[in-house]
């Protein structure tokens, strides 16, 4: 049986907020997220990552580094240790 192939497809979304969110230097009526789509098999799941610009991510920062991920170095649907060898610190993993 042959080993199943990734699909995955990875978009930013405006997510308008319920509420104004305010702090002290600024305000905001939505956020920016990623959102990934993984298929492997007849196995599916989205995953979602919110930018934390403190620490200079972006949305786009975060596409182009899972854009980057090579997922075949995974065992498979199911091995969340290795998603740590694919994936560096941040939002993104």
């Amino acid at each position: 049986m042959a080993k199943p192939s990734w699909d995955v497809k990875i978009f930013a979304s405006d997510l308008p907020l319920a509420h104004r969110f305010t702090i002290s230097s600024a305000s905001w009526d939505s956020t920016r997220n990623v959102f990934v789509v993984v298929r492997y098999g007849d196995r599916s799941g989205v995953g979602e990552a919110s930018p934390d610009s403190r620490s200079g991510e972006s949305a786009e920062s975060i596409i182009a580094q899972l854009e980057g991920v090579n997922l075949d170095r995974l065992e498979g649907p199911f091995d969340l240790e290795g998603v740590a060898g694919v994936l560096g610190p941040g939002a993104a993993r």
